[in-house]
């Protein structure tokens, strides 16, 4: 039991490390045009979400955008994940929702993803972002810091909205100048 314990704490250990790694080390973007709503449903066929929630996704950008794939990769990756465990921190029987969303308006492209999970206060959305600020017991609190600092690398804007107990959303915001 000891010896499982500390291994554990170890792979949590190196997972911080890792986290700290990636968010210090700020990497040149290698744009590549690319088919979002594709992307996105290929994405999704790679990462199956637990048992028990479903994602769903109404995909009406039909744009092509100017990304680093991998590293855009790791925002989509880390905002579903987050998605996931918000859904599985849940008391209620309700089932598990995550709607994933591309659309046009004016001159943006935007991707919404939301969720039906516990949801967050928005007296700490602003502590959202900080690395190593986290509302979860085990988090690291990196997660959201890599995934801002990547889409504002990107030239994009992030922005999230939740109500505890029912939800939360985030927004990507894609300006017309990087469109494809």
């Amino acid at each position: 039991v000891a010896l499982d314990r500390a291994e554990r704490n170890i792979k949590r250990c190196d997972l911080i490390i890792d986290e700290l790694l990636n968010y210090s080390r700020v990497k040149a973007l290698a744009l590549d045009p690319t088919a979002l709503d594709d992307w996105i449903r290929d994405i999704l066929d790679e990462t199956k979400p637990p048992k028990g929630i479903t994602v769903k996704t109404d995909l009406n950008a039909a744009a092509s955008i100017n990304i680093d794939r991998e590293r855009f990769r790791q925002t989509i990756v880390n905002i579903l994940t987050n998605a996931y465990q918000a859904i599985e921190e849940k008391t209620s029987e309700e089932p598990g929702n995550v709607l994933i969303s591309t659309f046009n308006e004016k001159d943006k492209i935007f991707i919404k993803i939301s969720d039906n999970g516990v949801g967050f206060d928005m007296a700490v959305k602003s502590k959202l972002y900080e690395p190593l600020f986290s509302t979860k017991a085990f988090g690291v609190g990196l997660g959201l810091s890599i995934t801002r600092q990547i889409i504002e690398q990107h030239g994009f804007k992030m922005d999230m909205h939740g109500e505890p107990g029912k939800g939360a959303s985030v927004t990507i915001t894609i300006p017309v100048e990087v469109i494809e």
